[in-house]
């Protein structure tokens, strides 16, 4: 029985190796706007504000029939949140108060491999999964302390990527619009499967969320 499956399983595989070394492929480039969010249970904390941030990369993109295809991408994506939140007190009639500005950009080297449907020779629907490595972190902001009046102000500038998962990973789905002259726009929103923190203790989960807009160009037609 064991057996069985694995020749089956092989065979399986040797038909889709096939089907992909047989079909047409064009490959190109893709460039665009990230809207970017952390998604999670913040309770009664306010949920953080979307950054605005940017995507580029590589795409093969195999005809597997004139209805579907594979498409494996390669892209750099930078994605995060931005985050306001004020706090104060007052001990001896004497007010202080905090206002803090930050926005947290976290950059991932990221394949996704999305499976297209044509619903026309230009309009196709994509998704699929994506694994994410994270390349870099950096947070940046200010924060604004006044007591009794008088006001002081301090720069947040750190790159450490201390207390953030290495890897993501996830599903999107999307659509395309490509033109016969192989420039194309696209549409993708992604949402992340797994908590982008590593800290222990923490058991509440925090999974990256994108919407992109953006333009690809292909060759090969």
């Amino acid at each position: 029985m064991k057996k069985n499956l694995i020749c089956a399983v092989c065979a399986a595989a040797a038909m889709f190796i096939s089907t992909v070394a047989s079909s047409q492929m064009t490959y190109g480039g893709r460039l665009g706007l990230n809207l970017a969010n952390i998604s999670g249970d913040y309770g009664d904390s306010e949920a953080p504000g979307m950054l605005t941030s940017f995507y580029v990369g590589g795409v093969l993109n195999y005809e597997l029939s004139d209805k579907l295809s594979l498409a494996p991408e390669l892209n750099f994506s930078v994605k995060g949140a931005t985050s306001n939140f004020e706090t104060s007190f007052t001990i001896l009639d004497i007010t202080t108060s905090t206002k803090t500005d930050v926005k947290s950009s976290m950059s991932y080297l990221e394949i996704p491999v999305n499976v297209g449907f044509k619903f026309s020779d230009a309009l196709s629907v994509k998704a699929g999964p994506y694994v994410g490595l994270l390349m870099g972190a950096k947070t940046t902001g200010t924060s604004e302390t006044t007591v009794a009046g008088v006001t002081t102000s301090t720069d947040i500038d750190d790159d450490s990527k201390e207390g953030l998962a290495g890897t993501d990973f996830g599903i999107n789905v999307g659509l395309a619009y490509a033109m016969e002259s192989g420039f194309g726009v696209e549409a993708r929103f992604s949402q992340g499967l797994s908590n982008i923190y590593d800290i222990d203790g923490m058991d509440d989960t925090f999974s990256n969320r994108v919407i992109s807009v953006g333009v690809f160009y292909l060759l090969g037609n």
